[in-house]
């Protein structure tokens, strides 16, 4: 029998877990009203690695990310919309088909993106939709195609570095 791609058979992370919040938390860099010992660890190698907790009430969702890396919080992207391409930054991606595989190779209707960093050293909250039947032309960024970017003005974004890292 031929052997399984590795993508096949690597062990799939665990998903991340959005606790309900009886009340929000502060939005102002300080994680003092996270849980973030019960959040989801990513190694990123390198002496890089990030805590992330997510939490929702009625109506908004809430992100918290501790980054760790020896350089915090760079990104000297000129374009808002490439800033995953251009430097540090931080997203939630939400696969919108609770039935496909966690390794699936391509985007359908509801997947979403939401990065979180900063632009010109200002906060920012970018939304990506690879799949938006009826907005248009797509735009090719490297090998990541969106049907749709919106800028979020309306999120509140909070960043603040500090030493060996940054808490968006």
């Amino acid at each position: 029998t031929p052997a399984e791609p590795a993508e096949a058979t690597a062990p799939q992370r665990p998903p991340l877990v959005v606790r309900w919040l009886d009340q929000p938390p502060a939005i102002d860099g300080n994680l003092d009203d996270w849980e973030m010992g019960r959040g989801q660890v990513i190694d990123g190698g390198e002496g890089r690695s990030a805590t992330v907790a997510l939490g929702c009430d009625a109506t908004t969702l809430y992100l918290a990310y501790q980054v760790r890396e020896p350089v915090p919080l760079r990104n000297q992207g000129s374009n808002w919309q490439t800033l995953f391409i251009t430097g540090d930054c931080v997203d939630l991606m939400i696969g919108a088909d609770p039935s496909a595989p966690a390794n699936r190779r391509g985007a359908v209707a509801g997947d979403q993106r939401l990065l979180l960093g900063l632009f010109q050293d200002k906060p920012i909250a970018v939304h990506y939709r690879p799949v938006a039947p009826g907005s248009g032309q797509p735009v090719q960024l490297m090998a990541a195609r969106f049907d749709r970017i919106d800028r979020c003005d309306e999120v509140r974004v909070i960043a603040r570095r500090g030493e060996g890292g940054y808490v968006i």
